[in-house]
């Protein structure tokens, strides 16, 4: 009697042991990472240039307001605000503006590319990129391949990687056909507490 109770244990032992975990679709991925709301972060960057032994480091903040507007606010090594926009990129040091660039002059809107990453919006993603899905357990990355009919895109990028756990952005990574390639960490995403002025002004 004991040795069948030992059989019929560790039966459903190996049992539990194959029981796999249901795999993340990209409906999960799209679920957990759209959003309406006003959202920051802190982010660490680090952006490797082939003419360079080491990558540029940089560090700051982020705030996205969907459909609408980016702001990156780095911090360190010095500090320099870009605001992303739908018709512009306009960057801003001890409040002055710096610099300014229109769509025009920008690949392939670079503003709506970034802000359907951060709002998960694979549908507008899927128009100039092939996505391909990795996952294991609560982990997932995105790996979006320019469509050869992106001519811009395909220019300039080879792969864009996006990775997160569950509902949280984790990390973006840009590699460029050139081999130059950008690592973005992200943190502690929330809705936003205090919305800078620049920002307020950017979505009137």
């Amino acid at each position: 009697m004991k040795k069948l109770l030992l059989i019929a244990t560790l039966s459903c032992l190996s049992f539990i042991g194959h029981t796999k975990t249901a795999e993340i679709t990209l409906s999960d991925v799209q679920g957990w990472m759209s959003h309406t709301q006003q959202i920051e972060g802190s982010f660490q960057q680090q952006k490797h240039l082939s003419i360079l032994a080491r990558p540029l480091q940089s560090q700051g903040r982020f705030y996205v307001v969907p459909s609408v507007a980016i702001l990156w606010q780095q911090l360190l090594p010095f500090q320099l605000d870009t605001l992303l926009k739908e018709e512009s990129i306009q960057q801003f040091s001890q409040g002055s503006s710096v610099s300014r660039s229109t769509n025009t002059n920008l690949p392939s809107n670079l503003t709506s590319l970034l802000l359907a990453i951060f709002s998960g919006d694979l549908e507008t993603l899927e128009q100039g990129f092939h996505i391909a899905l990795e996952s294991q357990q609560e982990h997932w990355k995105l790996s979006l391949t320019p469509k050869s009919e992106q001519a811009l895109l395909s220019k300039i990028f080879r792969e864009i990687s996006i990775e997160g756990h569950l509902s949280q952005l984790t990390s973006i990574a840009l590699h460029e056909v050139s081999g130059d390639f950008t690592e973005i960490e992200l943190h502690d995403i929330q809705p936003v507490t205090n919305v800078p002025a620049i920002l307020t002004d950017a979505s009137l």
